[in-house]
């Protein structure tokens, strides 16, 4: 058996040595989208739906790792900026077109329910859905749920007796003798 000597044996353990076994370390490696492709493009759909980068790997059929790079890239970074901020603006003129139809909305609701108007011709069937809906939505809908306490005693056959004997108004006399 070969023993080591003592500069050997330095030349391994010495923590200040550096790993010769690979060049020096050049930082992270860096892989970007310098061109977007229709790949990236279903990748940028599919993160602005909100997918999770596993599912939207596993339906195009690439690695977690192609995805996340995809994802991370400033180019990409960039056109999700971009198409999100559409998509809040779209949101906003949504919501704006809500707020503004509501109140000829309600007006038509109530014209249903009292037969009036645009109302007038409303079947007595789509009247009580009318109401029925505005009464759930001002919080006096049909009851969705039941609690209930429930316990179990267990009584002898002297407690029945007493139970019964009160039940029916009989009370038991007490006898003074004087």
């Amino acid at each position: 058996m070969a023993t080591w000597t003592k500069e050997q044996s330095e030349r391994y353990t010495l923590p200040y040595r550096q790993d010769q076994r690979f060049g020096p370390v050049l930082g992270k490696k860096q892989w970007q989208v310098g061109q977007l492709w229709d790949l990236h493009h279903e990748v940028m759909r599919m993160l602005l739906l909100g997918m999770k980068n596993c599912d939207i790997a596993a339906k195009l059929g690439i690695t977690d790792c192609q995805v996340s790079k995809i994802k991370n890239s400033q180019v990409v970074q960039d056109r999700l900026s971009l198409m999100r901020a559409a998509r809040d603006v779209k949101t906003i003129d949504i919501s704006r077109d809500i707020l503004e139809t509501a109140p000829r909305a309600l007006k038509l609701l109530k014209n249903i329910i009292e037969n009036e108007g645009e109302g007038k011709q409303a079947t007595i069937g789509l009247r009580s859905k009318v109401a029925e809906s505005m009464l759930d939505r001002a919080g006096f809908g049909a009851v969705k749920k039941v609690q209930s306490d429930n316990s179990v005693t267990f009584y002898n056959a002297d407690e029945i007796e007493r139970i019964k004997q009160r039940a029916l108004g009989v009370e038991e006399a007490i006898v003074v003798n004087g």
